[in-house]
């Protein structure tokens, strides 16, 4: 089940991000990444890492200190 929730959270996010941004689009040794396949990828490449932790108390305090960060 997680899985598929990440998958939801791919597909909404890379479909918002290409609605505001339409013209982002990245070309690499020649592949076409569109906006929404391009913001896709940077979703899945952010959204991929939370998934590898076993014990997800460590996304808890990074979050806890980049608040404080920003608070200050």
């Amino acid at each position: 089940m997680p899985q598929a929730c990440c998958v939801e959270y791919i597909i909404l996010e890379s479909d918002n991000l290409s609605s505001l941004f339409p013209n982002a689009n990245i070309s690499f040794g020649g592949f076409e990444l569109d906006s929404h396949h391009f913001f896709a990828l940077m979703t899945t490449l952010a959204v991929l890492p939370t998934v590898w932790l076993r014990d997800l108390s460590v996304l808890s305090y990074i979050s806890g200190r980049y608040s404080e960060i920003k608070l200050f």
